[in-house]
């Protein structure tokens, strides 16, 4: 069984210490191993139960310790203390920490120093699954805060319990809940007998039981311990106490929430008091790492993550000192450092440049004002950094914030008077361009018509009426539109306009279009009152342009109307009136025809004539 494989199942084994001189002092039990030396762990199972109580295990497979110089082969064998197999029996499987057997009188290769069983954890209790989910969510909270509505009870059999609704629970830390002082008994708790030294908390320890599966909960102080964060005994904290685990490293739990509903459980969850640290997240590393239990190497790793969250924190938002000085987040009365997230550096990264927020807002305000119309075109509405040269200006040297770096620090009303200064220069800028381009299309226009023949306008001025006639528009201010949805009463949305117009024919329909459109003459047969639910509205205008088209067409002089069919052909037939250019197209061809069929018999009368004036002065000169 591999080291993975074991992570996932409950380490039950009797830890052994130093070992003393054994039973009587003499015989096999006096051997006085101790956990010195290099150590190796390995995966073996029970082979032999003696009758002085010890057992001997296989190793199953080969291990290796290169760094200590240590090698297991399969079938080495591997001598287990009496105390350390308490429980255990031939076949099981087991995971030991074992060094070199150094007794000669003992036939094994190898002596356990620690051995845990590999038996899967299970619980008595069929939790819902929001009562473990839950748990590994749990806040980290104020101590002596209010933890009404939190009941935890033990996850293999559910017998002992803690309830916030009787004060017992102190506060939440890293998920483990620590308790004020209470009675074990009453909740379905006891102690071991076993008294632990605890080197980190500097005290004596206890563990705590459940009554009925004597499962170890957590840790139980009568007398106050050392904290790491203050360097001095805990205070603050009521004693005796116990620290009860939820999460175990090994992913399963120790104890889980209780409760018949689980909304209500969640509401509780929602309203406890959350410590500064857990909003900042600083304890999902030790959430993620499995909750309040912590050995020595978890305990070093807390302690080197977070100095290298400090770190990380200097660097990432380093100290620093407002240049203007002039704001009550900076000057005098300001009774914290400031920070780099309390301000903004200079564009450029210099740091002595640095303005506080208070000291900034009031800059950007300053200078986003419109009063101050010169100098905010001549910066193009930016802010310039106060301590760098031509700063109202925006001359050579001026350094400009960009309106992410002004948005991250100024408030909403700040940012809105610097919003403000930029959107009417650039209003300014507009209507400046589109007078400008207004114009060049104008003289563009103006010369094209004036390059014209007299023929090419009249064609060119037909053109422009058939783009009118082809356009959907509002029949009172003309304003185009594509397509629209929901009612076919429209309503012009151009400014000052507000024409209610029928969407099936354009008709003008004053104020309110609903009476017309529920009659509109060019409504199709059987469509609904008010609304197009099968789009036939675009048969409708297709019918409408080419009855438009054809009246215009046929107004047009017979010389003029073949070139305006020629030139407008394209956009007629993308409008969905080509039809209309086919027909005039044909005309004109016969047309075309009859005047040539014309024209050939009057050049054939006019030779005639001719031939027969020439006859005439023959005879005459005779």
């Amino acid at each position: 069984m591999s080291n993975s494989e074991l992570n996932l199942l409950d380490m039950h084994g009797h830890h052994g210490g130093r070992g003393g001189r054994g039973r009587g002092g003499r015989g096999r039990g006096g051997r006085g191993r101790g956990s010195g030396g290099p150590l190796m762990k390995v995966a073996a199972n029970i082979i032999t139960v003696k009758r002085n109580g010890w057992g001997v295990a296989e190793i199953s497979k080969r291990y290796d310790n290169h760094e200590a110089g240590l090698h297991a082969e399969p079938g080495q064998t591997i001598a287990i203390m009496e105390k350390k197999m308490m429980g255990l029996s031939v076949d099981d499987a087991v995971f030991c920490e074992v060094k070199h057997e150094t007794n000669p009188r003992n036939a094994e290769d190898w002596f356990a120093v620690k051995c845990n069983t590999a038996r899967e954890r299970t619980s008595q209790v069929s939790w819902e699954p929001w009562q473990t989910s839950m748990v590994r969510k749990l806040p980290s909270t104020e101590p002596g805060s209010d933890h009404t509505g939190i009941t935890l009870a033990c996850w293999k059999c559910g017998t002992a319990t803690l309830s916030g609704d009787d004060g017992h629970i102190e506060r939440i830390k890293n998920s483990a809940v620590w308790t004020g002082t209470f009675d074990l008994g009453a909740q379905g708790m006891e102690l071991s007998d076993k008294i632990v030294k605890n080197k980190f908390k500097r005290c004596n320890t206890q563990s705590v039981l459940c009554i009925g599966c004597c499962s170890s909960l957590g840790s139980y102080y009568k007398e106050p311990y050392y904290d790491s964060d203050t360097k001095t005994l805990k205070v603050g904290q009521p004693f005796p106490c116990a620290k009860l685990t939820t999460i175990r490293k090994d992913k399963t739990f120790d104890m889980v929430l209780k409760g018949d509903v689980m909304s209500e459980v969640q509401d509780a969850v929602a309203v406890l008091t959350r410590t500064d640290e857990w909003l900042k997240g600083g304890s999902k590393l030790a959430a993620a790492r499995g909750g309040g239990r912590v050995d020595a190497t978890e305990y070093s790793a807390r302690l080197a993550a977070k100095a290298t969250a400090q770190q990380l924190q200097e660097r990432q938002n380093p100290k620093r000192t407002c240049s203007l000085m002039c704001s009550d987040v900076c000057g005098i009365g300001a009774n914290e450092e400031l920070r780099l997230s309390d301000g903004i550096d200079c564009p450029t990264g210099d740091s002595d440049h640095f303005v506080c927020s208070g000291c900034f807002g009031d800059y950007v305000r300053s200078e986003a004002t419109t009063d101050k119309r010169d100098l905010l075109q001549a910066r193009e509405g930016f802010v310039c950094c106060p301590s760098c040269p031509n700063a109202q200006s925006g001359g050579q040297g001026a350094i400009k914030y960009t309106d992410v770096q002004v948005a991250k620090v100024c408030n909403a009303a700040q940012f809105s008077v610097y919003t403000a200064g930029k959107m009417s220069l650039l209003e300014e800028r507009l209507v400046q361009e589109i007078g400008q381009a207004e114009k060049a299309r104008f003289e563009a226009e103006l010369a094209k018509l004036q390059a014209m023949t007299e023929g090419q306008r009249e064609v060119d001025v037909a053109r422009r009426k058939l783009e009118t006639l082809l356009n959907l528009k509002c029949p009172r201010c003309k304003q185009v539109f594509i397509d629209f949805d929901a009612c076919m009463a429209l309503s012009c949305a151009k400014a000052g306009c507000g024409a209610a117009f029928c969407g099936w024919c354009q008709a003008d329909c004053g104020s309110d279009a609903h009476s017309h459109v529920r009659n509109c003459p060019k409504k199709p047969a059987g469509a609904d009152m008010f609304f197009d639910r099968e789009n036939q509205r675009f048969d409708v205008w297709k019918r409408m342009r080419g009855e438009a088209v054809t009246t215009f067409l046929g107004g047009l002089e017979e010389r003029l109307r073949p070139k305006v069919v020629q030139v407008c052909a394209r956009m007629l037939r993308d409008a969905g009136v080509g039809a209309v250019v086919d027909r005039f197209s044909a005309v004109d061809m016969q047309l075309g025809a009859d005047l040539a069929m014309i024209q050939i018999q009057l050049d054939y009368d006019a030779d005639l004539a001719r031939q027969l004036q020439a006859q005439e002065e023959a005879l005459l000169r005779r």
